[in-house]
Parts: structure tokens; sequence; C-alpha cells
């Protein structure tokens, strides 16, 4: 899979996120390829997903958003494995 950036050689904030995940051997939740998602399927558009007091730069989620993202977290958390037995978050113990 080729990332927005990759192909050209260009360090995007994207490929720093994942590549250091990726050392940390941690998973990474998209919030933002999942609210992309959901405007491109007609689920919501922009103006669900921000603060209607936001008008000018639309960064800021609206309640009903951060809702969702939030239920979207818990469900992906509640379907991993378990971590593996002696372990604490993923690291060996002892």
């Amino acid at each position: 899979m080729v990332l927005d950036g990759e192909a050209s050689g260009r360090l995007t904030p994207e490929k720093i996120i994942l590549d250091a995940a990726n050392e940390a051997n941690v998973n990474v939740f998209r919030r933002w390829a999942l609210m992309e998602k959901w405007v491109k399927d007609g689920v919501a558009n922009v103006d669900d997903l921000t603060d209607a007091a936001d008008t000018n730069d639309h960064l800021h989620m609206s309640e009903w958003a951060t809702a969702c993202v939030s239920q979207a977290l818990v469900g992906t958390i509640l379907k991993a494995p378990p971590p593996p037995p002696n372990s604490c978050c993923g690291a060996p113990i002892g």
C-alpha cells in the first residue's frame, strides 16, 4: 500500500505517525479516514462533523461526531485480541 507522500519521498505527518506506531508495535485508530468515509458514503457531511461555532476552519468536532468516533473506537478496542499472557500492555514482563 502506498500512502500519500510515500511515492514522492515526502515525509507526511501521517507517515511519521504510522512509522512510529509500527516501530512501537501498536495500532493506529485513523479517525480522519473514518470521518472521510462517513462523508463519502453519505452518512454525514462536514457540517454534521464539525462544531457549529467553528465556521472558519472546520477543525473542531461536533458533539455528535465525537460520540460516533468514540463508539467506533470502543468497538475497535473491544474486538481486539487480548494481550499475550505474562505481558503488560503488549510488552514482555521481566
